[in-house]
């Protein structure tokens, strides 16, 4: 192993013992049993770990580095520069929906995995369970009331009322009467959930003096476009990007919406396309359907390479999750496990909803968007880009991906299916042009809660207005921003950077450009930002 590769393995093996719960999730199984040390003094010593890491791919002579490792250097250096920026903003101080999230994930990735037989993995999870008590009172020593910003404890206080129905419920039905553990896992599990539920009470006191703000203003917002990104412009370009992209995305639908039977603006035609939708009882099958339909496609245009052996399977989405997954979420086979296996999850209808909750969440599945999505989450979106990344990427590139390249590539695929013809009839390119005008307006939406001052009403109202998402959907997407900046503007971003990118390639290779060729080149890069693939792929 070279001196790059050992810098490697320690800063990654760094990551798993900091963080058991994504060790778990990403597929490294030797911390298991523990939950993350989140006290003040354990996330300061991280803070100088990653310091010191940054330091040592700093020092290292690139003269002696592969080609190979002086890209990942490049990444790893980014990344590390963004971990630190994090660093400033002490999450363990101020978020409250971490340490409900450490807890859930930590159970669900143990019980939905099959990478080792069922008794060892619920080892795991007993050792996890018994675990939360001591783990959610630190954090309660740990978050400062005044510091949570009441955004954070709207989403924290029903992650936390399903964690508990998770916990008490659906771990010990996992395990079921296959194990010896039974009894211990049901012991263990309820316990678990009253700690949750005192965590919960904890909250609710909290609320009371929670003053905190989730913004983190335009300097760290610039230096995460900056550095991380690896983008040429700060907040108020990329506010002026986005609106030129609303301004491109509304003149398009106009255009489109004349051809929708009864013709009328963009709107009207929206709400015509949003009434052809699923019933309740078939909305798996929907997106089954769907999602096989654009695997043919794929094989049928000869669109890109398929790694031997991939495969996605749908389940409901686990009830813990479904307060922060309106809709759809994919599980994408974790990158350091055996297998190119991944789970598409789907959220059910509450049957327990108000009437006209159901009918948005129905409205919200409509069969365009249901044929978008599945481009977009699976084929030959992040779960065909991601198993092909296990099959080619360096553990640093499978550990950290770009959002600009992985959330660009995703906003891709539908326009690819609609140059290609599958989303090509006016209902079908409505739809996928309005999911382009939100990932736009998501631009205006991330700038301005973080870097603007806009609070999360504004934010929905400007979702809800301007991409026509239904109120529910709008207030959850809003919520969701103020946790991660500059992310949600990482999309529209990508997907720009790639439709020049790809032009830019065709013009060099003349009549010898092929579209497979070029996405395959592509996806051998992984998820490094795409202006490091830009200089490679255009030399």
């Amino acid at each position: 192993m070279t001196e790059f590769g050992a810098l490697v393995e320690d800063f990654l093996d760094a990551g798993w013992q900091h963080d058991p719960v994504e060790a778990t999730r990403m597929g490294v199984h030797d911390y298991d049993r523990q939950l993350p040390v989140r006290t003040a003094d354990a996330m300061e010593e991280w803070g100088d770990r990653l310091e010191a890491f940054r330091r040592l791919f700093q020092r290292l002579d690139e003269g002696e580095l592969s080609h190979d490792e002086k890209l990942d250097r490049a990444w790893a250096l980014a990344v590390l520069d963004y971990e630190l920026i994090r660093q400033e903003m002490e999450p363990w101080r101020c978020s409250p929906q971490w340490p409900i999230e450490d807890v859930t994930y930590g159970l669900h990735s143990l019980l939905v995995g099959d990478f080792a037989p069922l008794d060892e993995r619920l080892e795991s999870v007993l050792a996890r369970l018994r675990s939360v008590p001591d783990f959610l009172k630190a954090a309660e020593v740990t978050l400062r009331s005044e510091a949570v910003p009441p955004a954070w404890l709207e989403l924290a206080l029903p992650q936390s009322r399903s964690a508990q129905r998770f916990i008490r419920d659906a771990v010990p039905a996992a395990a079921g009467e296959r194990s010896g553990l039974t009894e211990e896992i049901r012991e263990a599990s309820q316990a678990a959930a009253e700690a949750m539920s005192e965590f919960e009470s904890f909250l609710q006191e909290a609320g009371t003096a929670a003053q905190g703000d989730f913004a983190i203003g335009e300097d760290r917002f610039d230096r995460i476009l900056q550095t991380f990104h690896m983008l040429d412009m700060d907040s108020h370009q990329l506010l002026e990007f986005g609106q030129e992209w609303i301004a491109r995305y509304e003149r398009q639908m106009e255009e489109v919406a004349a051809e929708i039977e009864g013709g009328g603006d963009w709107i009207a035609g929206l709400e015509k396309v949003k009434d052809d939708h699923p019933q309740a009882e078939n909305l798996r099958k929907a997106y089954e359907d769907e999602t096989m339909l654009a695997r043919r496609h794929c094989l049928e245009h000869d669109l890109i390479t398929f790694p031997e052996g991939e495969r996605c399977t749908l389940e409901w989405t686990p009830a813990f999750m479904r307060s922060r997954v309106p809709i759809a979420q994919p599980r994408v086979s974790p990158p350091f496990e055996k297998g190119l296996d991944s789970e598409w999850y789907i959220t059910p209808i509450d049957p327990e909803a108000p009437e006209q909750e159901q009918r948005q969440h129905l409205r919200d599945n409509s069969w365009p968007w249901i044929r978008g999505i599945a481009m977009h989450e699976i084929y030959p979106g992040h779960h065909l880009q991601l198993v092909i990344a296990k099959v080619k990427a360096t553990p640093l590139r499978l550990r950290y991906w770009s959002p600009v390249f992985g959330e660009g590539w995703g906003l891709y695929t539908e326009e690819l299916f609609y140059e290609t013809g599958l989303l090509a009839p006016p209902r079908f390119r409505l739809m996928q042009l309005r999911n382009g005008l939100w990932r736009a307006v998501r631009i205006l939406v991330d700038a301005g809660l973080h870097a603007r001052g806009m609070s999360v009403e504004e934010a929905a109202e400007q979702l809800s207005v301007r991409a026509r998402l239904e109120p529910r959907w709008a207030r959850s997407e809003a919520l969701y921003y103020t946790t991660r900046p500059t992310y949600p503007s990482s999309y529209q971003l990508g997907f720009a950077r790639l439709l020049d990118l790809r032009e830019a390639y065709r013009s060099q290779k003349g009549d010898a450009f092929e579209l497979k060729t070029f996405h395959d080149e592509l996806m051998s890069y992984s998820s490094l930002p795409l202006a490091l693939v830009e200089k490679e792929m255009l030399n």
